[in-house]
């Protein structure tokens, strides 16, 4: 029996039926890019309902996004073309829509809501002040603080990044979880934890479900954190109909929790399982195929496996090398119009597609005023980072706001030591600062209170200048460009980038006489920007300044090639006719960050998913300068021998 692949108008290769058509036991396929997952898994769905007359409402689909199970769904339902009732039963959800189903069939959690993210930041801030802790009134450290609470429920281990003390942390857990619990809410966190704690601890509860849901198939599998491979475990069982689909080659996204060595010891968990792979890829022409495969063989923590190209003799890679930022977006600039060029020549119905990817956001900041000042539209799922939400342009506000006579605590708190001047914040109360009582809470240290009183002669200074001469003389004189510089080198980001957003706030503020007409100004720049900003979820297109949502703008008769922009981490499970990757340098890809071995490895498989997002054409530049600062080439192009054919 064979079925046509409606996607590529193609009917399904022995490895791809083979899948399709296992029908008990535990089962792990290997699915490389381009190998046709989605499409395994949507005919062994229609398999199950047709060949072995399963109940639709007996199987479950888990993938990561609601998009993607949203596209698993509709693309099933057109294979199936409503010919068999059992499929409109089939369930589709992410893990976290699913266990959420799960609890609310419990009486316990049936009254329980999801927190809105407003009383999060209540709960935690009660939390804070109840355990009395100081902390850094910004999104930033909320942000942490969060990733560190998450951290700790999906993987059981405690990694804090918050800055917090472990006794500290374990008090505003404590708090915030009880405070949590009393309001009768759930953060994403616990559709996890709660759920894998019910089939614990409640027999009768996994047993009905797993009499419900007998057949599982679980899509990006290797994405999958520790507590959702113990909940699959339990409610599939050692010998349950589980069908795992997952490449640990594109495992990338270490940082949010995902599992890959419990993706490696899959076999182990499971006796009985049997494992496939899926080993042609129908994407990439085979010189990418070809590049990209020895790039990733060279990470040890794998499975072994024969990745092999349908498009024989297809597919080109090159590598540029640039001596500046500048002259890698001339050369972007000039591949989009010769794209432009050959399509026009073309018998091409669509116009061709390009992925520009990248490994940090402020890699491509240059490039978007270039492709801005150029007129080119691009489209991103990235959203572009709002200006007025920049903490560098939220400390220099802050600087203003209390140079015009503000004595709000988190004003003070945020600029307190930016530069450092080893202040503590203990004695900040309230919402008001009052400058008398920090001077006397102090009395008794002569070198705290000449500390303070530096501060405070800064911020008098500070209110006789005008809005531009205030904010050179806290870059200048305070120093808070040096503090930026040192925060650049800690963060892996390049010191202009810092600047760049500096010396924007400070060039808006030319022609503003007071602090308070320019601080009105941007606060009303900061609304409109807020609300000017596209709230879908979808892919938006920019030109210019302009953003249109799904337009494109055209070019004399022909549409101009269709741009995106994306991170690496973004651009998974996307493709291009062409992809360029830039900035692949050392210290950057893989990121300074990336200290051990298995970070580096990861990084490596995060360069063979972007590598791998290209159809036809693949280009891998570097540049040698950074202002002063030399630059080399990443070591793992040097892993890639076309590299070192064409650098020899």
């Amino acid at each position: 029996m064979q079925h046509p692949d409606s996607k590529r108008g193609k009917y399904m290769d022995h490895a791809q039926q083979k899948a399709v058509e296992w029908y008990r036991g535990p089962c792990l396929v290997l699915a490389g890019p381009g190998a046709g997952k989605t499409t395994v898994i949507t005919n062994r769905i229609r398999y199950l309902l047709e060949e072995h007359n399963v109940p639709g409402r007996e199987i479950l689909v888990i993938t990561f996004t609601k998009a993607a199970a949203l596209e698993m769904q509709k693309r099933f339902f057109g294979l199936c073309r409503s010919q068999n009732p059992g499929a409109m039963e089939v369930t589709f959800g992410t893990f976290h829509s699913i266990f959420l189903k799960i609890l609310r069939c419990q009486r316990q959690y049936k009254q329980f809501q999801i927190i809105p993210a407003a009383y999060k930041k209540v709960y935690l801030e009660e939390s804070l002040k109840k355990a009395g802790v100081s902390y850094d009134d910004s999104s930033d450290f909320f942000d942490l603080l969060q990733k560190d609470i998450s951290t700790l429920k999906n993987t059981n281990h405690l990694k804090i990044e918050s800055g917090l003390t472990k006794e500290e942390f374990r008090k505003v857990f404590l708090s915030y979880e009880k405070k949590k619990s009393q309001g009768m809410f759930l953060d994403f966190d616990d559709m996890l934890t709660l759920t894998c704690r019910l089939f614990k601890e409640q027999e009768e509860v996994l047993l009905k479900w797993k009499k419900r849901f007998r057949y599982i198939l679980v899509d990006e599998a290797q994405d999958m954190n520790y507590l959702q491979f113990q909940t699959m475990e339990l409610l599939a069982g050692k010998d349950g109909n589980i069908f795992f689909v997952g490449d640990d080659d594109q495992s990338i996204y270490g940082f949010r929790g995902a599992d890959g060595e419990s993706f490696l010891k899959l076999p182990e968990a499971y006796p009985a399982m049997t494992t496939m792979h899926l080993s042609t890829n129908y994407r990439c022409g085979e010189e990418i195929v070809k590049a990209s495969k020895v790039l990733v063989s060279v990470n040890v923590n794998r499975f072994e496996k024969e990745i092999h190209a349908f498009h024989k003799g297809e597919g080109e890679v090159q590598f540029r090398e640039f001596f500046r930022e500048q002259e890698e977006c001339e050369f972007i600039l000039s591949y989009i119009r010769n794209m432009e060029e050959e399509y026009k020549m073309s018998s091409e119905n669509q116009p061709p597609t390009l992925g520009i990817l990248f490994r940090h956001r402020k890699d491509v900041s240059a490039l978007i005023r270039a492709l801005d000042a150029s007129g080119i539209s691009y489209t991103s799922k990235e959203k572009k980072g709002r200006f007025f939400d920049h903490f560098i342009v939220q400390d220099l506000l802050a600087y203003l706001q209390l140079a015009a006579g503000g004595k709000k605590r988190r004003d003070v708190l945020r600029i307190l030591n930016r530069p450092v001047r080893y202040l503590s914040r203990t004695a900040l109360e309230g919402e008001d600062v009052s400058v008398e009582k920090w001077r006397k809470y102090y009395a008794d240290d002569p070198e705290v209170l000449r500390k303070i009183d530096i501060f405070l002669l800064q911020l008098k200074n500070l209110s006789k200048l005008s809005p531009y001469a205030a904010l050179l003389f806290i870059r200048k004189v305070i120093g808070y460009d040096k503090f930026l510089s040192e925060e650049a080198v800690k963060s892996g980001v390049l010191r202009q980038e810092y600047f760049h957003v500096a010396d924007q706030l400070t060039e808006m503020a030319k022609g503003f006489s007071t602090h308070r007409e320019f601080l009105e100004e941007m606060e009303y720049r900061r609304k409109k920007e807020e609300a000017e900003e596209d709230v879908s979820s979808g892919e938006y297109a920019v030109s210019g300044q302009d953003v249109r949502f799904g337009k494109f703008k055209e070019s004399g008769e022909s549409i101009q090639p269709r741009v995106h922009l994306y991170t690496f981490h973004g651009s998974k499970g996307l493709e291009f006719d062409d992809v360029i990757l830039i900035r692949v340098n050392e210290m950057n890809v893989p990121a300074k960050a990336a200290e051990t071995k298995e970070a580096v490895e990861e990084e490596r498989r995060m360069l063979y998913v972007a590598m791998t997002r290209a159809k036809k054409r693949l280009t891998l530049s570097y540049i040698k300068k950074n202002g002063k600062e030399e630059l080399f080439p990443s070591r793992f192009l040097k892993e890639i021998p076309d590299y070192n054919s064409a650098s020899s």
